[in-house]
């Protein structure tokens, strides 16, 4: 609908210097949005009013329990203040009038899941994906990079972890072999002197549903090497991954620039 707003508004020349606004369907409440959705999933969700509105406070909460970035926690919850309404006299459709807020969902719904309705649908597991951009010394390659990785990691997370190569598999295991936190294999068919990709292929730390990668990737005149983590699967509960195995990928990646 927006789109097709867009395309026509910008194609008539009687809209220039016009202001429009677009309603997606009839209006509603943040309020009724959230209890009519609880009712029509069939969750029992119990909601309590208070008579002042912090933005400062409600940012913070909204960002830690939806695990969501900031620079898009921030503005939503700051524009709570102000109604979302659409001018009648400014409306560039009246397609609206008709509609609701559900028959939309659903309508978006079957369009992305033809064998499920909106209200049958559960979201898939969190995946990540991770990029760092580290300097690359003169001369070198991505693969000279990923022998680099394979063989500083060993020295630089003993004792806690130990890593094993075993040809072009790499394993991470809490102290002993027996205990294998993540496995890594390369993939040589798709791997050359300027792209190393490696599958995460099974461990503690990896869900059963898994189509990790760690990908080393030449890029910007060879002067900087990606360092990235794609599609990757956790088993850790979300909530935990993000400050325990996170924070040390993240911290391994830096000591990892450093050292290169």
């Amino acid at each position: 609908t927006v789109l097709t707003a867009l395309t026509s508004a910008a194609l008539a020349s009687e809209n220039i210097g016009k202001v429009y606004d677009l309603a997606g369907c009839q209006p509603l409440t943040y309020v009724q949005m959230m209890k009519e959705t609880a009712r029509k999933t069939g969750k029992k969700r119990y909601f309590l009013t208070v008579p002042f509105f912090t933005p400062t406070l409600s940012r913070l909460w909204v960002s830690l329990i939806t695990n969501t970035s900031k620079n898009l926690i921030y503005p939503l919850v700051e524009s709570l203040e102000h109604t979302m309404l659409a001018r009648k006299d400014h409306l560039f459709s009246d397609e609206w009038s008709t509609r609701t807020y559900f028959d939309l969902l659903e309508k978006a719904s079957l369009k992305t899941h033809p064998s499920h309705s909106l209200f049958q649908f559960r979201a898939q597991r969190r995946t990540v994906r991770s990029v760092q951009r580290l300097t690359l010394p003169p001369g070198k390659d991505a693969e000279w990079v990923r022998n680099q990785y394979v063989h500083w990691l060993p020295n630089f997370l003993s004792p806690l972890i130990k890593v094993t190569l075993e040809g072009v598999n790499v394993a991470f295991s809490l102290f002993v072999k027996k205990y294998v936190l993540l496995e890594m294999k390369l993939n040589e068919e798709r791997s050359n002197k300027d792209r190393q990709l490696l599958y995460i292929t099974k461990g503690i730390l990896v869900a059963d549903k898994n189509r990790g990668r760690l990908e080393f990737r030449v890029v910007l005149n060879r002067r900087f090497v990606l360092a990235a983590i794609h599609d990757y699967n956790p088993s850790l509960p979300w909530f935990i991954y993000k400050y325990t195995q996170a924070k040390l990928h993240l911290f391994v990646m830096k000591a990892f620039g450093k050292q290169l």
